[in-house]
């Protein structure tokens, strides 16, 4: 057998370089750059972003007890339209602050809303809409209490238009409920940018039933001092 010198393995690999060079094509055009990626926060009573957030504040209100205060005293908020709980045209008002835990402000890219509903009667689909106006929480579940949210009221004087001061365009999807479970809200980025750009404007959401006429049609969920409170997940880009 022939030896194999160093010189015939130089010209072999110069041989075989000059083939693949020969052999290559022109550059493809690059392919589509990826998503970026997200980051979350949550913000939910007790829990998110830390145990001693207590920002979250909601409340129901109710047409045929227009002075009904359901403050924090409740256990449930509710939607729709029930009148064997003396509800009739039931909304319900629910707010974060979210502080200075997104700082400094980046871009939003999503939110969710996510509800405990405990109770359906029917079948209900619901949205969010923004709240033009502060209002008041109350302290109690109780007929009156002066200065706080109710049906007529905001607080310390009435709604312009009784049941709420709100943007009639909704800031979420509509979802539709017919059993006991998690509802989840997926609210526009836009509306979570606005609380963090604007603070002071940030005067939360209002939820509404799209029928309000039929009876026996609504939903009740955990509200912010119950098993499983309101939480809302903010998605963005530092």
């Amino acid at each position: 057998m022939k030896k194999i010198t160093a010189l015939t393995v130089l010209l072999l690999s110069a041989v075989l370089s000059f083939v693949l060079v020969s052999c290559k094509g022109d550059k493809g055009s690059a392919g589509p750059t990826g998503p970026v990626g997200s980051m979350s926060i949550y913000f939910q009573d007790l829990a998110f972003p830390n145990t001693s957030y207590a920002g979250e504040t909601d409340a129901g209100i109710a047409s045929l007890t227009p002075t009904f205060v359901y403050g924090s005293g409740c256990s449930d908020d509710g939607v729709g339209y029930d009148t064997t709980y003396s509800m009739g045209k039931a909304r319900s008002l629910i707010r974060f602050d979210l502080g200075s835990y997104l700082v400094p402000i980046p871009t939003v890219t999503g939110a969710k809303l996510i509800l405990n509903i405990d109770q359906v009667y029917g079948t209900i689909t619901f949205k969010a809409y923004e709240l033009t106006h502060a209002w008041a929480l109350g302290t109690n579940c109780v007929a009156a209490q002066a200065g706080y949210a109710c049906w007529n009221d905001y607080g310390a004087a009435g709604w312009t238009t009784a049941g709420g001061d709100y943007d009639p365009t909704p800031v979420s999807d509509a979802i539709t409920v017919t059993s006991p479970g998690y509802g989840v809200l997926t609210l526009n980025a836009a509306i979570v940018q606005k609380w963090l750009n604007t603070p002071a404007t940030n005067y939360g959401l209002i939820l509404i039933a799209e029928n309000e006429t039929t009876d026996q049609n609504s939903i009740y969920f955990n509200r912010s001092n119950y098993t499983f409170p309101p939480r809302l997940t903010v998605y963005y880009q530092p």
